[in-house]
């Protein structure tokens, strides 16, 4: 009778303990694999439980740039400067299935830095990487923009000026010129004055 009891329970314990062992059977078949996109310099950091059954492989690059791998125990790191395209694979293996959420923290240039938790379930974890490296475009600064329209205000200021320099020395040769025709009549009409006295002088 206590074992017809019993029974029902211990179905209850294997059903729940069934979908653990699925999950575990998932990780050990199913890679990570991340594409990133960073700018110079970079660096890709993963922590993980303490395993000493690890391997870094496939380190490659498209051209013959400098990058930095290293390891420990608990945690993996990449580190590059140069622009390229690099691909490694990440191995780490447990004695037993492991319960554990992996911690993904990404550098990127003058970027905050960006965390991706994994959670993960296995006795062996894969994951393949390709890290894409690339210059940060650089946008002016408040006080390089500052500088600039400053500079722009002084161009103008400096053309206005100059545009007002030869309107003045314009303005000026105009009064003389006139200045000058001006005095011309009057002596013209000093001359036809005395002309005028002295043929009515004469005619006296």
């Amino acid at each position: 009778m206590r074992i017809k009891a019993l029974l029902p329970l211990l179905l209850l314990v294997f059903t729940a303990f069934t979908p653990v062992q699925e999950v575990f059977a998932q990780g050990l078949d199913q890679p990570f694999h991340f594409k990133l996109h960073l700018y110079s310099p970079c660096k890709v950091r993963l922590d993980y439980e303490y395993t000493k059954n690890i391997t870094v492989s496939d380190v490659t690059s498209l051209g013959p740039s400098l990058y930095e791998v290293t390891h420990s125990p608990i945690d993996f790191r990449f580190e590059a400067s140069d622009v390229d395209t690099y691909s490694f694979t990440l191995e780490l293996i447990y004695e037993v299935p492991t319960i554990q959420v992996l911690t993904l923290t990404v550098f990127s240039g003058s970027q905050p830095p960006s965390t991706l938790q994994i959670p993960v379930a296995s006795k062996k974890v894969v994951i393949e990487f390709e890290v894409t490296v690339a210059l940060e475009p650089k946008y002016p600064s408040v006080d390089e923009i500052t500088e600039q329209v400053i500079q722009h205000l002084m161009g103008q200021l400096e053309i206005y000026h100059s545009e007002n320099q030869q309107a003045y020395r314009l303005i000026q040769r105009g009064v003389v010129n006139f200045s000058y025709l001006v005095a011309l009549n009057i002596v013209g009409l000093i001359i036809l004055g005395a002309v005028v006295y002295v043929n009515t002088r004469r005619s006296g």
